[in-house]
């Protein structure tokens, strides 16, 4: 089964209102109707229907049937009926033979009627029409009566052009007419007033007319017949134009229009056209005027003067048969047209009236759209050709076709390649959370027990928190929604959770070994506490025994307590002596210590520094020495000392960052050598009173020793007692030893439990992973397909279009249509 392609049909209303119309007449809208005239047909027959005695007809135009079948009827009534014409028709004879009397002239112009006139030239009417006032209807049908000067001049012109004619109608048989003769004589022309006319000597007429024009002085109406006439008045009708006067033109369609080249130029002239055009005129500021037979330049071409009454009557006529006219634009818009139809003008050709349709349909060809938002919103148009139609409304309608995906496009290997990284990091994460949940279940085995839970760490929310990012991670990835912006954060998340599990298991297992070395340990300390205390007992008991003894030994003769008082005299007396002198010669006696114990200090730090390789290795490792050994040493030394001693040794330790213990005696021993605060440089005379200072101290120490040597001598007879008590001094010293011992076996395990964990090869149930991620994203919307070595990105629906557009362009592939 073939998929059709989405042809999507499109439709645009456009207004024509603006296009351009030239040479054209436009048709007014009959707003107001004008009221039914009477024909100029009827006019005539009504008045041939009052004569009594009279009807004088001169019509150039063919007399129809309604009044050929009227002269038989006044005739019979006695009416004398006589016909000037310019043409006789066959007809005729069956209406007109022996009941009318018919002269002939070829230059008859227009129509005139006259009835009952009489010897004093008084008559019941007489009017005065257009060339072709009998054959057209539905013209303007305008008719005026004469007045009675009018009327007079008009039967004169008759009468006159009745006898000149040069034939006279004789009937079928050749009889003559003579029994049908006027009763009246020919009458001489007169100067004409009110009624003007063209012979072939005077053309009073157009003078007439040129008069009128020159008059002007705001408004000019012109209705002729010819366009011959127009081109005659053209030069003095532009002029009027210029100054501002307003000139209507007005002229029957079916006329030669070349004249309007000219007129139209002109912005004060104005063109009008009928299809029935039966009235001619010349008036001039709506109060005066002329009523033509046709032309104002052909011979025997009659007209009346029309009075302001009728000048404005008949303007009024032409207002109310607004609707019958068409007016002439050079150029103008289709929205200025007031009613559905037009003429264009082609001059000098046939014109046909064409109608303006309100609407109008416009088909166009398909177009192939390259873009699919094209397609969608309907952007891509053909080139509308609105002017060229006749219609208010336009209404293009054209389809448009977008670019589809090829049947033979396969699906881009883009996919494959983010398949095999999805896979990858898929089954990393179901490893990582199987892991996960074996860690939870260790610790819940070992934290339900009593001890176990002083060691339940705080951050189990936290791991808690970070499983269930993993999980909703895996699930999207089973979803198909997973953010891969954030693989490389969810890779770290993962490396520091897994880093986590395996720190949690190894502090698990380092649980379960803590609370067993903890019960060994306590238990060896109550035993060791339970013995000490035991030996604590007999040694405070042998210490009372040792006491006793030795107050026995210390008792001596009275002699030798004498001497030993005298002794501690001389003892008190060198006190004092070496008070006073601290109290006199002070700083000197403590810089001279000072001295004296830095190079007491120096000289122990060379001999350790000479004798340190000799030391054991475990001696001699890194800063084990220094640290065990020598720097208890000196600490004590320099306490002896002073504070301020004390202080600077601190000061020189502070800076130290040697982590070997031969070169930390080396740098130790520069500083005390060499320190200011320690070494000083005394006079003879105060190295003579430190000297003094010195052998008061020695005979002190002299005088102790022969106290001593007195209470020895006192101890011959007391053999016994001093056996007993040596014997007890072993015993003590030995429970001493082993008290100490107890000491250092509880110092040794500490007073307070200290575990260090042994060191365990605990590993990842799994290899860390690498991703190597395409360098492009999937599409986020549509399908990637490639045909050949290009691209396309398909989609199905217009809501995917602006995602679309950006991922393409992204892609550098093709937007198309998948169907």
């Amino acid at each position: 089964m073939t998929n059709t392609v989405p042809v999507k049909y499109c439709e645009e209303k456009v207004s024509n209102l603006d296009s351009v119309l030239t040479n054209v007449w436009r048709k007014y809208l009959d707003l107001d109707p004008a009221s039914q005239y009477q024909s100029i047909k009827n006019l005539v027959l009504n008045q041939m229907r009052e004569a009594e005695e009279l009807v004088c007809i001169s019509s150039s135009d063919r007399l129809p049937k309604e009044i050929l079948q009227e002269i038989p009827k006044l005739a019979k009534r006695g009416v004398r009926i006589y016909l000037l014409l310019n043409a006789y028709e066959e007809i005729y004879n069956e209406f007109i033979h022996n009941k009318a009397l018919v002269r002939v002239d070829v230059e008859v112009a227009g129509l005139m009627v006259l009835v009952d006139p009489r010897a004093d030239l008084e008559t019941k009417s007489g009017c005065l029409f257009g060339y072709n006032g009998l054959s057209i209807e539905n013209g303007l049908d305008y008719s005026v009566v004469m007045n009675g000067s009018q009327i007079k001049e008009a039967f004169h012109y008759f009468v006159y052009n009745f006898w000149k004619a040069p034939e006279e109608y004789r009937g079928r048989d050749g009889s003559s007419s003579a029994g049908l003769r006027a009763p009246f004589d020919t009458y001489p022309l007169i100067e004409p007033d009110t009624f003007f006319f063209n012979d072939m000597e005077k053309r009073y007429l157009s003078r007439k007319v040129e008069e009128l024009i020159i008059e002007a002085k705001s408004s000019i109406h012109i209705a002729l017949s010819s366009h011959k006439e127009y081109k005659e008045l053209f030069q003095l009708v532009a002029k009027k134009s210029d100054r501002g006067v307003k000139v209507s033109f007005y002229t029957d369609l079916k006329e030669d229009h070349l004249f309007i080249k000219d007129l139209s130029e002109f912005n004060n002239i104005k063109i009008y056209s009928m299809e029935n055009l039966n009235n001619f005129f010349v008036m001039i500021d709506e109060r005066k005027g002329l009523l033509l037979s046709g032309s104002i330049l052909d011979t025997n071409e009659i007209s009346i003067s029309l009075s302001p009454a009728e000048t404005q009557s008949l303007i009024h006529r032409l207002r109310n048969n607004r609707g019958k006219f068409w007016e002439y634009k050079s150029t103008t818009t289709l929205g200025s047209l007031e009613s559905d139809k037009v003429i264009f003008e082609h001059f000098n050709k046939k014109m046909e009236e064409e109608k303006i349709n309100e609407s109008l349909v416009v088909d166009y060809d398909e177009i192939i759209v390259d873009r699919l938002r094209d397609y969608f919103e309907t952007t891509v148009k053909p080139t509308f050709t609105a002017e060229k139609q006749l219609a208010r409304t336009v209404i293009h309608r054209w389809k448009l076709v977008p670019k589809v995906l090829d049947s033979k496009a396969k699906v881009d290997t883009l996919y494959d390649q983010w398949e095999k990284e999805t896979t990858k990091l898929k089954t990393h994460l179901e490893k990582v959370l199987e892991y996960a949940n074996t860690v939870s279940k260790e610790r819940k085995d070992i934290l339900t027990s009593l001890l176990g839970r002083f060691f339940q760490r705080d951050n189990h929310k936290e791991s808690e928190h970070v499983k269930k990012e993993l999980e909703a991670a895996l699930t999207a990835i089973n979803l198909g929604v997973f953010e891969w912006s954030e693989v490389s954060r969810l890779l770290v998340t993962i490396d520091s959770y897994t880093s986590d599990l395996l720190e949690e298991q190894l502090e698990l297992h380092e649980k379960q070994d803590y609370h067993k070395k903890k019960e060994e340990w306590q238990s060896e300390k109550e035993r060791l506490e339970k013995e000490k205390n035991q030996l604590g007992y007999a040694l405070s008991q042998t210490q009372k025994k040792v006491s006793e003894l030795t107050s026995e030994m210390e008792q001596v003769s009275p002699e030798a307590e004498a001497e030993i008082e005298e002794l501690d005299t001389e003892i008190d007396r060198c006190v004092l002596k070496q008070m006073e002198m601290e109290e006199e010669h002070g700083d000197i006696i403590v810089a001279a210590a000072s001295e004296k114990k830095v190079l007491e200090l120096c000289s122990y730090l060379n001999d350790n520094i000479n004798s340190f390789s000799t030391l054991k290795k475990s001696l001699r490792k890194k800063n084990v020495y220094f640290e065990k050994t020598i720097k208890p040493y000196l600490v004590s030394q320099l306490e002896k000392a002073g504070q301020s001693q004390l202080s600077i040794f601190e000061e020189i330790m502070s800076k130290s960052k040697i982590n070997e213990s031969k070169e930390n005696m080396k740098y130790v021993m520069k500083e005390l050598a060499t320190h200011s605060g320690l070494r000083v440089n005394l006079t003879e005379e105060q190295q003579q009173i430190f000297k003094q200072y010195e052998e008061v101290s020695d005979r002190i120490e002299e005088f102790s020793k022969e106290k001593e040597a007195i209470h020895k001598e006192s101890l011959h007879g007391k053999i016994e007692v001093k056996s007993l008590l040596i014997e007890k001094e072993k015993e003590l010293k030995k429970l001493e030893s082993e008290w100490k011992s107890y000491g250092d076996k509880l110092e040794k395990i500490g007073r307070e439990f200290s575990y260090t964990p042994k060191q365990k090869d605990l590993k990842l149930p799994f290899s860390s992973i690498t991703f190597k991620l395409p360098e492009e994203k999937l599409p986020l919307t549509g399908t990637l397909y490639r045909l050949g070595k290009k691209r396309k990105l398909a989609i199905k629906e217009e809501k995917h279009l602006d995602l679309a557009e950006f991922e393409a362009e992204r892609l550098k592939a093709e937007l198309v249509l998948e169907i």
